[in-house]
């Protein structure tokens, strides 16, 4: 068994650098031959009892694409597994980290509601468990989305749509700080380093909408216009005039982040 698993192992490498969320599909790398590897890990380590605990920091967070892992560990293991299980102890989804790696942020896609805990599985060069596996709860992750314009925090009512869905999930690698600049009069805007989903309809806009635009560019508007967008909320609590006075005439900055 262990050279089978030395076998598979070796096909398996993911670069966790990128999201995690879609795993290379060649019939190497697949997400089903990944869960039957970690299968693998999981019976060396029934087999391998090891009482050790690993010195390992393993924080799981429920996302709109599955659960995201964030875990830090001690040198010593040449590859590090992670399993997703639902209540019922079957594993929902897999992941791995690059080999001799000591950390790694990625997220195993499957049902969010449905994982109750996550498992790091350990190994040597030989597919030998260097400790006992890690195992931590599945917490409901951030989800209220921020926006701090000019220094001053907004009150946003966001919209419900794969849009918002999309920009809370790329929060989640980190607050975005955007140099907004003016734009015909009526609006401000800045590019956003990913493309989101669309959900494009015609709008009559208005002060305090919140918009995206052609999937990368992230709105406000301060006055009034009519076209195809996708809306992402409408800042409420503050006037027209106190948005505008806000905002100013030239560029100002905006933070977006998830608490």
């Amino acid at each position: 068994m262990r050279t089978q698993l030395l076998k598979l192992a070796a096909l398996f490498t993911l670069s966790l650098a990128v999201t995690g969320c879609a795993l290379p599909q060649s019939p190497a790398r697949t997400p089903e031959n990944l869960m039957e590897t970690v299968r693998l890990v999981e019976t060396a380590f029934l087999q391998n009892s090891h009482g050790v605990s690993q010195n390992a920091a393993l924080r799981a967070e429920r996302t709109a694409q599955g659960v995201h892992i964030s875990a830090q560990w001690e040198t010593g293991a040449e590859s590090v597994y992670f399993a997703a299980y639902n209540a019922d102890g079957q594993m929902l989804g897999a992941a791995v980290a690059p080999d001799g790696s000591v950390s790694a942020e990625t997220e195993i896609v499957c049902a969010p509601e449905e994982a109750e805990t996550v498992k790091l599985f350990p190994v040597d060069a030989n597919g030998k468990p260097v400790s006992a596996a890690v195992v931590s709860s599945v917490e409901d992750g951030a989800s209220e989305i921020t926006l701090t314009v000019a220094g001053q925090p907004l009150t946003v009512e966001w919209a419900d749509n794969s849009s918002v869905d999309a920009l809370r999930e790329l929060l989640r690698k980190g607050d975005l700080t955007l140099e907004m600049s003016d734009y015909a009069g009526f609006e401000k805007g800045a590019p956003l380093p990913e493309t989101l989903p669309q959900n494009n309809q015609q709008m009559n806009t208005d002060a305090g909408d919140v918009i995206l635009y052609q999937g990368r560019q992230f709105v406000i508007y301060y006055d009034t216009n009519r076209y195809s967008l996708t809306p992402l909320g409408k800042i409420t609590g503050i006037s027209k005039a106190e948005l505008q006075a806000l905002l100013g005439a030239g560029n100002v900055t905006a933070t977006l982040a998830i608490k």
